[in-house]
């Protein structure tokens, strides 16, 4: 075989490769969401994204699906999504926030990004001064359930709609523009998000560097997760 010939053979390979690749990624974004390991939320803003959570502990049917949310800016997953094969009470919802010390307000109906008839609960966890937001949707047989940190409300808000229409929903993710009004609130929230251990490391870490106000948060939570004993830190 000639130089020219093997220069040939060889381009018509790396053109036919280049070629299935790009058609590989066009076929993965026109996927359904239902059958999507992971994608991202919304179109701007701050980078959040959903990946499948196959091991929840919520799901009971091989037709069940749960789901995590994070975003770059936290420490931590930020909420959690489930869609069901069976009826879900807003009431009596399965929670991953396991807290002792959370209390929920009153179920109101709203509309998230054009669904309308979507059942919304906000909750504190009185011991960490955290907020929490839920939303419920019972559609065809199906419970669709979200809840997080009420701060990334626009994220848990793109997610539920999205997860629902089966499609990615556009719209911005600001975080924290109502919920967190300064820098040791936020702090707080990343707190919420981490294991006793985690919470401890992170808030040594953060007083070492300097950063005594959002230290601060971090201690604080784990005395009030501790009960108020400082034997913890």
């Amino acid at each position: 075989m000639t130089p020219m010939k093997l220069f040939a053979g060889v381009a018509i390979l790396a053109c036919t490769a280049a070629f299935s690749i790009g058609t590989e990624i066009l076929a993965a974004r026109d996927l359904p969401l239902s059958v999507s390991n992971s994608f991202r939320l919304g179109t701007s803003g701050v980078p959040c994204s959903v990946q499948t959570a196959p091991l929840d502990a919520r799901l009971e049917g091989i037709f069940d699906r749960g789901y995590t949310l994070s975003c770059r800016d936290a420490l931590g997953e930020v909420g959690t999504m489930i869609v069901v094969r069976r009826d879900i009470q807003m009431d009596a919802a399965p929670s991953l926030l396991g807290s002792s010390s959370l209390q929920c307000g009153a179920v109101e109906n709203v509309t998230v990004e054009n669904i309308s008839n979507v059942a919304r609960s906000t909750c504190r966890d009185a011991a960490l001064g955290l907020d929490y937001r839920r939303y419920l949707l019972r559609s065809e047989g199906l419970s669709y359930f979200v809840e997080g940190l009420a701060g990334y409300d626009p994220a848990l808000r793109l997610a539920f709609a999205s997860i629902i229409q089966d499609e990615v929903v556009e719209g911005e993710i600001r975080v924290a523009t109502t919920e967190i009004s300064d820098a040791a609130a936020f702090a707080r929230v990343q707190a919420g998000q981490l294991s006793e251990a985690d919470r401890r490391n992170e808030a040594y870490l953060r007083n070492n560097g300097g950063r005594y106000a959002s230290a601060a948060e971090f201690f604080s939570a784990i005395v009030a997760q501790s009960g108020g004993r400082g034997r913890s830190l």
